[in-house]
């Protein structure tokens, strides 16, 4: 399966998924107060923790390896090239196996870090809850080697169904336990929550197993391998990987551990509603791209091995911080092709998430009380969760920008590389920490305030990554247009000037006494022409992407 329909199966999977998740929440949100959201907010970052510890650094190492391409159709397979396809491919799932083993030694080690929210919490379902959450975290790093052997086949629409599946299970079963408690009158506290996750670790495991079979399950492949099993070189780049992914997740989940340390419960919550809503955005639409787009980058630049790789990164750059241009060996042709055709569909996707981003910061901050209030209620509003998610609009393109910059970094950096990452995500770390200090503890920001923190500590990170991006294509002798990418006059204008625009219109057609639902239509409404302006300035561009996208259907 072309990375085309891969990617918009991945698309549909996440659009169910994050749908359904998005209804279940809006009934669980009639359920809950800011405080329990808080709290399972918590939850989910350590669940996610002993995920992203666990598998993170071994699936991205996985997705580097190139495998040798299947023959083509009536076109017999030597048996050589059949036994060294297999071996590589096993070598893949044996490492991707390592996930369950890791997950048991670091689950223990989180759970010790998560005392403070029994200290802090009278909630008597807590520690059952956190049982289940750990359970679910380990059937789901059960499945990854099965996820390994889908993937390296290409089987995306598989994947999507196990996904699917998954999100479905848990939101039913979520639903089920908050509303049957509430009809008993009894407080099951964050029940619901871990509930439904073990629902959806348990049925994701299944179905991946159902579909990949056991040819996923580990086996002894001899040769040089790592004590029979792993490819030396991956698991090389997946102890780099590791050393990064502490500081990178520290980084993502930052947020959640400042806010327990310098906000109430209440604030907690508050942000946690407003970064479900503005994260669905680059939940729904941003993170099956990436993905895709990781996985894509990596196959179509590992045209050499991961000690290769590393030995070049080495020669060309002694202190192992960016490629240089000087000592990088001349490509070959298929090199220069293969590196040409990722820029300019690098260009391409960043220019789309740019175009989109400046439409969400013109109509979003505008649009965020109202829709708050109609989704979540007055009361979530009246504790400024409508205010915090239009902060949250311009937050939004800097975590998209992000996480494409970093998904091509990951895809195609060497270990020195990896390592010298990990350095100044270590810098950036510390600058997030000290802005969510000013923000929150002087400042006195609350929810708000730890939006800030991350604008900035996602701009650190952007220009990070576009340096690297900008030196490795000077490195391979292909030209990258940064300049290329800035949205025109119009666009710039829009993005400035569209909230206040918006709400202006908004305040003299909409009555004081207007509901929510009435506001929110005619905020729609006073968006149109910004966003037909938008789209008018960008008409180049837009028929461009247009010819594109059908050539390549063509093909």
């Amino acid at each position: 399966m072309s990375a085309l329909k891969g990617g918009i199966f991945l698309f549909l999977q996440q659009l169910l998924s994050r749908g359904l998740t998005f209804i279940a929440s809006q009934i669980l949100l009639r359920f809950m107060t800011p405080e329990k959201f808080g709290l399972a907010t918590q939850l989910e970052v350590y669940y996610l923790s002993i995920i992203f510890f666990a598998r993170e650094s071994l699936r991205v190492a996985v997705q580097r390896q190139p495998l040798a391409n299947e023959p083509a159709a009536g076109q017999e397979e030597k048996p050589a090239d059949r036994a060294a396809r297999s071996a590589r491919l096993a070598q893949n799932t044996n490492i991707a196996a390592l996930a369950l083993p890791l997950g048991l030694l670091i689950a223990p080690v989180l759970r010790l870090m998560t005392r403070h929210l029994t200290s802090s919490t009278t909630s008597t379902t807590l520690p059952l809850a956190l049982d289940m959450y750990t359970t679910a975290a380990l059937l789901e790093l059960s499945s990854e080697p099965f996820f390994a052997l889908l993937l390296a086949h290409s089987r995306f629409a598989a994947r999507a169904l196990a996904e699917s599946a998954a999100a479905i299970a848990r939101c039913l079963t979520t639903l089920v336990v908050a509303v049957y408690a509430a009809r008993s009158q009894r407080d099951a506290g964050v029940l619901p929550f871990a509930c439904g996750q073990l629902a959806y670790a348990a049925v994701l495991a299944a179905v991946y197993l159902a579909r990949a079979g056991w040819a996923g399950m580990p086996r002894r492949v001899g040769g040089d391998a790592l004590a029979g099993y792993f490819d030396r070189g991956t698991v090389r780049l997946a102890a780099s990987l590791q050393a990064q992914g502490v500081v990178k997740h520290f980084l993502t989940q930052g947020d959640t551990l400042i806010m327990a340390v310098l906000a109430g419960a209440t604030a907690q919550g508050v942000y946690a509603l407003a970064n479900n809503y503005g994260g669905l955005v680059a939940r729904l639409v941003f993170q099956p791209v990436e993905e895709m787009s990781r996985n894509y980058f990596g196959r179509l630049l590992a045209s050499e091995s991961v000690d290769s790789m590393a030995t070049d990164a080495k020669k060309a750059d002694p202190n192992g911080t960016y490629p240089k241009t000087a000592a990088s060996p001349p490509p070959s042709a298929d090199r220069k092709l293969a590196v040409q055709k990722a820029a300019a569909d690098l260009h391409l996707l960043l220019k789309i998430y740019i175009l989109f981003s400046t439409l969400v910061v013109a109509v979003g901050p505008a649009a965020a009380t109202p829709f708050i209030q109609l989704l979540a209620g007055t009361r979530w509003a009246a504790d400024g969760a409508g205010t915090v998610l239009a902060v949250y609009c311009y937050y939004i393109p800097l975590l998209a920008l992000n996480g494409l910059t970093e998904a091509f970094v990951s895809a195609v950096a060497s270990a020195r590389q990896v390592h010298a990452q990990s350095l100044w995500m270590t810098g950036f770390s510390g600058v997030f920490a000290a802005a969510g200090w000013v923000f929150l503890g002087v400042w006195e920001m609350q929810a708000a305030g730890l939006v800030y923190a991350n604008i900035v500590n996602m701009a650190c990170r952007i220009v990070w990554s576009a340096v690297f991006i900008g030196r490795f294509f000077e490195g391979e002798g292909v030209r990258f247009d940064v300049l290329g990418l800035r949205p025109g006059v119009v666009g710039a204008v829009a993005a400035v000037a569209g909230p206040e625009m918006v709400r202006r219109v908004v305040a003299m057609v909409v009555s004081a006494e207007a509901n929510a639902f009435e506001r929110l239509i005619v905020t729609g409404a006073a968006a149109v022409p910004i966003v037909a302006a938008v789209a008018a300035s960008e008409y180049p561009f837009l028929q461009s992407l247009s010819t594109t996208m059908q050539s390549r259907k063509a093909k």
